[in-house]
């Protein structure tokens, strides 16, 4: 963390969004975008990284679907492994 010092205030800059890249293994920490799916405490891959968001992957068939299961999830709901 840097600090600016102007004559009048200190500035602080702070990362805002963790450095998150396609492929990476994430932590789910709360519902994915619909509120639908609560998979807290589990492990997806990031699939694709949008401006709304971004869309997780989880191995495997998940949840007795015959498809993978790929959800979308906010930045803030998500934890670095």
């Amino acid at each position: 963390m840097k600090s600016k010092i102007n004559s009048n205030y200190v500035q602080l800059e702070l990362p805002l969004y963790p450095k998150l890249k396609r492929g990476q293994k994430v932590k789910i920490t709360g519902f994915d975008s619909s509120g639908e799916y609560n998979l807290r405490g589990r492990f997806g891959i990031i699939f694709s990284i949008a401006d709304n968001g971004i869309w997780v992957r989880f191995p495997g068939r998940f949840l007795a679907r015959k498809v993978p299961l790929i959800l979308l999830y906010s930045i803030w709901e998500l934890d670095k492994t």
